[in-house]
């Protein structure tokens, strides 16, 4: 058991090592669009740098009641400037809350957003699991389960930033929780694809957790 436990535990030192070494490229948004400037343009098919002239609706109308008044804050200064703010809040920052309530914004994403948050979310689920439960299925079977309308995301990572995703997926899998499986399927599908990488050290995990399955029967 001590084995599949330092497995697991060295596993997940090295996304959290790697993460923040390979992803420092999109340590910030800059001018690239938030999640809510993202769940905005689902909501009202523009984001808000392009203002409300033709829209037919009011400020009001276009901007969910139930949003915090800082992100209403936010949307109307880029409506009224007709501009994208600048954010400079580093991806580790990103709160589980945020995510969950614009996660309707992820699919409006361009690529340097989605390496952000994707970067948040990885750590957010590093550190607690659980924190991620109301958003964390969507982003599995989208962001991490590659198909048709996600390719130009995935294209714009890296060889270095494959194998941190690859590393997380793999992490996934030993926790043995309810996104093991999704996370086992991207696998699959897509990720260990990529030059082999990953395919030892989850054999490696599999070997010890059969052996550490046979000793507690």
């Amino acid at each position: 058991m001590s084995e599949l436990k330092n497995l697991i535990s060295q596993q997940r030192e090295k996304v959290l090592s790697d993460l923040y070494a390979k992803f420092q490229s999109v340590a910030f948004l800059g001018k690239h669009y938030t999640l809510a400037d993202s769940d905005y343009c689902d909501n009202n098919n523009r984001f808000p740098d392009a203002g409300i002239s033709g829209s037919n609706r009011t400020l009001e109308q276009l901007i969910p009641e139930n949003w915090e008044e800082k992100e209403k804050e936010k949307i109307k200064k880029q409506i009224a400037s007709r501009s994208v703010l600048e954010k400079r809040d580093h991806w580790d920052t990103v709160t589980s809350k945020y995510m969950n309530s614009f996660q309707c914004g992820f699919h409006y994403l361009d690529e340097h957003s989605f390496k952000y948050y994707l970067s948040a979310f990885i750590n957010l689920y590093v550190a607690n699991p659980v924190s991620t439960n109301e958003f964390s299925q969507r982003f599995f079977n989208w962001f991490l389960n590659p198909h048709v309308e996600s390719d130009r995301w995935f294209n714009s990572l890296d060889p270095s930033q494959i194998k941190v995703v690859t590393d997380f997926l793999i992490y996934t899998v030993m926790l043995n929780s309810d996104d093991s499986f999704v996370a086992t399927a991207a696998l699959e599908d897509e990720w260990l694809n990529y030059d082999g990488y990953g395919k030892s050290i989850l054999e490696k995990y599999l070997e010890e957790k059969m052996i550490n399955d046979f000793i507690e029967k």
